[in-house]
């Protein structure tokens, strides 16, 4: 055999192998069949496994367990005893963990007027259920306690912050209880709060980080009462405080700093990372405030927007402060088009790298409420369709008696209400130790959420892992909202930011003047790549799609495996017209 066709063989030989390696970096599974459409979680196991969780009112959790090879090799159904299923409407998500081996998901639901917190431990090998147990109830009606589960993917050990208020009496009880991977408590730590200065309290924020637990409350005294009227535009005003508290690593005390922030800052949650470098607690401190804006007769719902850097010394609890203003990502927004806007965001996720370098990710927000034209308001009418206004979270109908809701005149109604939320673009900000602003940039996102009984709130988005409500919409929209918005992880020195987006954007890395994204049906799962030396790619997340084909991720339940750097997810797949749902597995490595 001749040298020229050796060598022709093996560049053959090379190529298919090259095809071979873009092919495999990403694995499908065949379709899955729940019995509704329902809420889905998705855990990254240790051992390699993948356990798909499904969850519908009224009806049995369902279970699937994919292999290291992502082949399904069990599946499970189970009623429960202690979780009751018939109250998932109004429950909360409160984490999914791989505790020793075991898949450990947390619920928080009513049960006789009383809130509680109940674990489910799953085996990790076949999904089968190990324990449900009630971990805490609230002391009484009038005692409700919250509960906010923190655990880092380092260790097996957990703590669960336990926060039970009583505003009536200006009195509270918080405190962190630590367990082992056996589930046993093995320490307790009092949180101090001068409760009787304040008028509520509230966790803005509760995690856990290789280095120890940071604890934010809010405490907030009234200053200015809204007017009277149920129509008024006049909000509360609160003079805030933040109550920070910090645990290192092994520690048996919380280090306790308290911020006066005044009435101009409004926390809502917060971001917490550990600067290795420099040996300090980074503490980011989101500032929402709902407002209204007069344009003559005319009212406008508006929010206005805040980010709030702290420095914590680890040694002295020394703090600095810092606005963080976005304005380099305003920069490269107005280079990109043709805009004096600013660029305004809520956080998703703050990561802080070895050489002490701090990166946040942002995402547009805005929302909005108006009726829906074409729909009619009479409960007489068939074509009507029952829905709730709210006003400031509030319901809001047309009388409390059946009588009074028939004979009131809708000869001026317009019909049903909609609640608007929009995701725009994405910014990314880098801060040196201080807080300060080094780089910036806007990358072009654009998503829509319509729901029929609330807007959806900047904490729903950003802490989805930590506390969530699963079932707070109507079924469609339920369905939907698992579409939107992105996962933001770093890993290997890269940045890597998922979300789905429509084929004709895809090329779009540039123009943030792009088309909104209102339905995900024709979407595929796309993500953006930034590495160290801050070059930003965008690929397909499951492949380059074929004709008439979409691989949509169901972002609000998907996992990371960070020790294998897959990103596990379950898909809605179409071909044509045919649509399947499938577990899929992208290696970004």
């Amino acid at each position: 055999m001749s040298f020229v066709k050796i060598l022709s063989r093996l560049l053959i030989f090379l190529a298919a192998t090259n095809c071979y390696a873009q092919d495999a970096k990403y694995d499908m599974s065949n379709p899955i069949e729940f019995a509704g459409t329902g809420w889905n979680k998705v855990l990254c196991m240790k051992n390699g496994n993948t356990m798909l969780f499904h969850f519908d009112p009224a009806k049995p959790i369902e279970i699937k367990v994919f292999d290291s090879l992502h082949k399904r090799v069990a599946n499970q159904e189970y009623l429960c005893s202690i979780m009751d299923i018939n109250t998932l409407r109004t429950s909360e998500f409160k984490g999914l963990f791989d505790i020793n081996g075991e898949a450990v998901m947390f619920i928080e639901q009513e049960h006789l007027s009383r809130w509680g917190l109940v674990r489910l431990r799953f085996d990790g090998r076949n999904g089968k259920l190990i324990e449900e147990k009630l971990v805490k109830e609230s002391p009484g009606i009038s005692k409700r306690t919250t509960f906010y589960v923190m655990k880092n993917r380092d260790e097996d050990n957990y703590a669960i912050l336990y926060s039970t208020d009583i505003p009536q009496f200006y009195d509270c009880e918080v405190h962190i209880t630590y367990y082992n991977g056996k589930h046993d408590p093995i320490k307790e730590i009092p949180l101090d709060v001068d409760r009787k200065k304040y008028d509520y309290l509230y966790v803005a924020c509760a995690e856990s980080k290789p280095n120890g637990i940071c604890v934010v409350l809010d405490l907030k005294k009234l200053v200015q009462n809204k007017t009277v009227t149920s129509e008024s535009k006049q909000m509360d005003v609160y003079d805030h405080h933040e109550a920070i508290y910090y645990i290192p690593r092994d520690s048996a005390k919380a280090n306790k700093q308290v911020v006066d922030l005044s009435t101009d800052v409004t926390p809502y949650y917060s971001e917490f990372t550990y600067n290795l470098f420099a040996r300090t607690v980074n503490l980011l401190v989101f500032s929402y405030r709902e407002l209204f804006y007069k344009f003559g007769i005319d009212v406008k719902r508006g929010t206005a927007l805040g980010n709030l850097f702290f420095k914590i010394e680890e040694d002295n609890s020394d703090i600095k402060l810092n606005w963080i203003k976005n304005d380099m990502a305003t920069a490269s927004l107005r280079q990109k088009t043709d805009t004096s806007k600013a660029f305004y965001g809520i956080p998703l996720g703050m990561y802080t790298n070895k050489n002490g370098l701090t990166t946040l990710v942002s995402e547009g927000y805005e929302r909005y409420d108006a009726p829906e034209s074409g729909v009619t308001s009479d409960p007489r009418d068939p074509n009507y369709v029952g829905t709730t206004r709210y006003v400031r979270g509030h319901p809001v109908g047309y009388g409390s008696t059946n009588r009074e809701r028939y004979t009131h005149d809708r000869s001026a109604d317009t019909g049903r209400y909609d609640w608007n939320t929009y995701f725009g673009n994405i910014g990314i900000t880098q801060l040196d130790d201080d807080g300060n602003e080094i780089w910036g940039t806007v990358l072009p996102h654009s998503e829509y959420l319509k729901s029929y009984r609330h807007s959806y709130r900047p904490e729903e988005i950003a802490k989805k892992d930590q506390s969530h409500k699963m079932f707070d919409d109507l079924p469609d929209q339920i369905t939907q909202r698992q579409f939107v918005s992105l996962n933001t992880y770093f890993h290997d020195n890269s940045l890597y930011l998922i979300f789905n987006d429509d084929n004709r954007d895809y090329k779009n890395t540039e123009n943030v003047e792009r088309d909104t994204v209102y339905t995900f049906e024709n979407t595929n799962a796309c993500y953006y790549k930034m590495n160290n030396k801050r070059e930003i790619t965008k690929n397909y997340l499951l492949g380059t799609p074929g004709k008439n084909e979409y691989k949509c991720s169901f972002i609000e339940g998907a996992d990371f495996d960070e020790q294998r750097g897959v990103y596990a997810t379950l898909v809605q797949y179409k071909r044509n017209d045919n649509i399947t749902l499938r577990m899929a597995w992208s290696h970004l490595n």
